[in-house]
């Protein structure tokens, strides 16, 4: 979870989940997180808890709706009641209006075309970048300030 204050990027947060389903290993091998990396982690509810006040009535923006469908998926299957948000932004659908004309429209390959650090494949990276992507096509001309 990356925050944005007042246009600013002001946090930057990561849980691991322990989960009941079985990993599969392509996942694994992308983002390098399997059963040994959650052991004794968290469970779903108990970080729901603490994103859920955090998350509560805010605007919310993710690089596809993935990210989404993990939560809402996450909160069922808990029987958690999902926080009330003011709206979900999808940045993939932002990035292809606002840059047409990029050959993609992915984290990574947005990252290196504007020349933003960027880690692939980690949850924290993700969100920070996509924020930054987000702020940028709403600033319009005025990008460079994001994309910096």
């Amino acid at each position: 979870m990356a925050v944005f204050e007042h246009s600013q990027l002001a946090d930057v947060r990561t849980w691991l989940v322990t989960t009941r389903h079985a990993f599969d290993r392509n996942f694994t091998r992308l983002h390098g997180i399997g059963a040994e990396q959650v052991k004794g982690a968290a469970s779903w509810p108990q970080v729901y808890a603490t994103i859920a006040p955090l998350l509560q009535g805010r605007d919310i923006a993710s690089h596809t709706y993935f990210d989404r469908w993990q939560m809402f998926s996450a909160c069922a299957a808990h029987r958690c009641t999902m926080f009330s948000y003011g709206r979900w932004v999808d940045t993939h659908a932002v990035a292809r209006r606002r840059w047409p004309h990029l050959a993609s429209h992915s984290l990574s390959f947005l990252a290196e075309h504007f020349g933003l650090p960027y880690r692939a494949h980690d949850a924290g990276e993700d969100a920070r970048v996509a924020g930054l992507l987000f702020l940028a096509a709403q600033a319009g001309e005025a990008a460079e300030r994001y994309l910096s």
